[in-house]
C-alpha cells in the first residue's frame, strides 16, 4: 500500500492511501483532525500501477530502524540524532529482544551494540546472517569498541558498518541516510 499525505489549506490533514492489488483507492483523515469527508465507494485505477511505473513511490514512507543496547543513554542519544532523518526508531534493550524485534517489526536497518549482556553484538550478527530472510539486512556495530582489531572482527562476523562512540552526530545521520537509500 502507498500512502500519501498532505497539507492543504483549510485541510489539518489527509491521507490517500493506494492499494496495488486491490487497484482502488481509499482517503482517510488523521484522527483528532476535525477534518470531515464523505467517503468514496466506487472508483478504479485505470492503467499500470506497478512499480516500474513509479519507482520512487513503491517503498514503505517511513523506513525502521532498530537500535538494539542495553545502555539506555545511548539509546536516547542515537535517537536524538536521527531525529532529524525520516525513519521510526524502535528500540530493543539486549540480544536477544533485538532478535525478537527483527521478526515482528522487520526493521530496514540494525544498530546494534557490540558490549551487551546475554546475546552481545558479535552474536546477534551471527544469527542474522544465518536466517536466509536476514542475510542482507544492513547492521551497523555501534560500540565504543575503537581499536582496528575490534573494527576487523565485526566486519568479519557480518556487520556493514562499523561506528564508535562517542557518536559523531554527523556521521551516525550520514551513514543511517546512506544505508537507507542504498538498502545494504
Amino acid at each position: 500500500m502507498l500512502v500519501f499525505a498532505t497539507r492543504l489549506p483549510k485541510i489539518s490533514a489527509l491521507h490517500l492511501s493506494v492499494r496495488q492489488s486491490a487497484r482502488s483507492i481509499g482517503l482517510r483523515t488523521l484522527t483528532g483532525s476535525g477534518v470531515k469527508y464523505k467517503p468514496v465507494t466506487s472508483l478504479r485505477l485505470v492503467g499500470r500501477t506497478s512499480s516500474e511505473q513509479w519507482p520512487h513511490t513503491a517503498q514503505r514512507i517511513m523506513e525502521k530502524v532498530l537500535i538494539v543496547d542495553n545502555d539506555r543513554a545511548s539509546r536516547d542519544l542515537v535517537r536524538a540524532i536521527l531525529k532529524s532523518v525520516r525513519c521510526e526508531i524502535i528500540e530493543a534493550s539486549h540480544g536477544q529482544q533485538g532478535l525478537d524485534m527483527l521478526r515482528q517489526e522487520q526493521p530496514d536497518l540494525v544498530l546494534l551494540d557490540l558490549d551487551m549482556p546475554g546475546l552481545d553484538g558479535l552474536e546477534v550478527v551471527k544469527k542474522i546472517r544465518e536466517d536466509p530472510t536476514l542475510v542482507n539486512l544492513p547492521v551497523v556495530a555501534l560500540t565504543a569498541f575503537a581499536m582496528d582489531p575490534d573494527r576487523e572482527k565485526a566486519m568479519a562476523a557480518g556487520f556493514t558498518a562499523y561506528i564508535t562512540k562517542p557518536v559523531r552526530a554527523a556521521a551516525l545521520r550520514q551513514q543511517v541516510q546512506q544505508l537507507l537509500a542504498t538498502g545494504e
